[in-house]
C-alpha cells in the first residue's frame, strides 16, 4: 500500500511540474535598442566597435543621425591564410552615448562598394559630449568575384581590391 501511494505521489508531482513548465513564458532576448544592422550587407558586415548590447524596459529610443571623425581607413586581410578582405576604419564618435552606423552600398554592375558610417545617439538622453574612439571591421564577402574600389563617406580608399 505504501508503495502504491509513493508511485501515486510521485506521479502527481511530475504531472504538476510538467504544467508548470508548460505554463511559464518563454525565454527570449531583447533586442537592443541601440542595434542597427548595416543596410544593403551582403554577408556578414562586422561591427566591432559596438558596445555590449543594452537591454531596456519601455519603448525604443528614437535614435538622431550624427557625423564621425574618420582618422583612418585600411583594407587588410582576414587572417593570413584566409582570402576574405576587411574594411578597418578607425575614428572619434562624437559623445559618450553616441553609436557607430555603417551602410554598405554595393554596386556589383560598377565594380564599387560604399561605406557610409555615422553616429547616432537617443533623442532625449543627455549625453557627455566627450569623443570616443571607435574601431569598426567591415567583412567584404558575398559579392560576385572581382576587383573593386572601396569607399569610406565618398573617399575612396582602395581603387583595386581583389575579393575571391
Amino acid at each position: 500500500m505504501k508503495k502504491k501511494n509513493i508511485i501515486l505521489w510521485a506521479l502527481i508531482l511530475v504531472a504538476c511540474l510538467s504544467v508548470l513548465t508548460a505554463c511559464a513564458a518563454p525565454a527570449s532576448t531583447p533586442t537592443p535598442a541601440n542595434a542597427t544592422p548595416a543596410k544593403g550587407t551582403p554577408a556578414a558586415a562586422q561591427n566591432l566597435a559596438q558596445p555590449q548590447p543594452q537591454v531596456t524596459q519601455g519603448p525604443t529610443p528614437v535614435l538622431v543621425p550624427g557625423e564621425v571623425t574618420v582618422s583612418d581607413t585600411s583594407i587588410v586581410d582576414e587572417s593570413k591564410d584566409s582570402p576574405t578582405k576587411l574594411v578597418v576604419i578607425k575614428g572619434d564618435l562624437p559623445s559618450s552615448c553616441s553609436r557607430i552606423q555603417v551602410d554598405i552600398k554595393p554596386d556589383t554592375d560598377a565594380k564599387k562598394i560604399a561605406v557610409k558610417i555615422y553616429s547616432a545617439h537617443p533623442k532625449d538622453e543627455k549625453c557627455t559630449e566627450t569623443p570616443q574612439s571607435y574601431e569598426t571591421r567591415i567583412t567584404l564577402a558575398g559579392y560576385t568575384p572581382g576587383e573593386y574600389s572601396v569607399s569610406v563617406n565618398d573617399k575612396e580608399i582602395a581603387s583595386k581590391v581583389e575579393i575571391k
